[in-house]
């Protein structure tokens, strides 16, 4: 009999040390399972190098788009005098006051905002005088005046016709003359350039120049 109780109290023991690890096993998994790697907080130092980098990346897009609505428009006159104002180290407050405007009426020119051939003749002067040309040619480039607005239009077309026809007898230059057609179809500022070049080349007027009538 006492042979069968130890057995029995043996057995229960084996059986309470099984429930026992398997409960210890069960509460170790949850506490394994909820460890997670967490991420590596961000210093301050770093929050701040990523501002200022931020805030450099602004200030350097602000500065290009402003540089870019800053840039002059393709009208001849106004990229004439910002090749100037570059070359003779001015500011843009520089050559307002050449020209006697204000900052902001000048930049309005260089954005096209404001067209340059609508401005006053003082203005047109003294962008002459600031680039040491002549007015008239400041006229040319502001859009005032065109090439052709030199010539009279009705005898124009005579004229370089009969330029083309001198053309064709140069034996120096008449290989590289187009047709009759492509002459007829240039337009009348191509024929001009041509015309002046080869009028300084033989020493010959063809087209009836302006005439500045003085007074008597």
């Amino acid at each position: 009999m006492e042979s069968k109780a130890r057995l029995r109290n043996t057995v229960s023991r084996s059986q309470d040390a099984d429930e026992g690890s398997v409960g210890v096993a069960h509460e170790a998994k949850p506490r394994a399972s909820s460890r997670r790697a967490s991420a590596p907080a961000t210093s301050p130092v770093d929050d701040a190098r990523v501002r200022l980098v931020a805030a450099e990346a602004t200030r350097a897009a602000t500065g290009q788009k402003k540089a870019k609505q800053d840039r002059p428009k393709q009208n001849l006159l106004v990229r004439a005098l910002w090749s100037c104002m570059d070359r003779r180290g001015h500011s843009i407050h520089d050559l307002a006051d050449a020209l006697g405007v204000t900052y902001g009426y000048l930049l309005s020119i260089a954005r096209g905002e404001r067209p340059m051939n609508s401005v006053s003749r003082d203005i047109l002067a003294r962008a002459a005088e600031y680039l040491q040309i002549p007015l008239a040619q400041a006229y040319v480039w502001a859009g005032v005046l065109a090439p052709e607005d030199f010539y009279n239009s009705r005898s124009l077309a005579f004229e370089l016709d009969a330029l083309y026809e001198d053309l064709k007898n140069n034996t120096g230059l008449n290989f590289f003359l187009p047709t009759k057609e492509e002459w007829d179809n240039l337009p009348a500022r191509p024929k001009l350039t041509i015309a002046i070049m080869y009028e300084n080349l033989r020493g010959k007027f063809f087209l009836s120049h302006v005439d500045i009538a003085k007074e008597h």
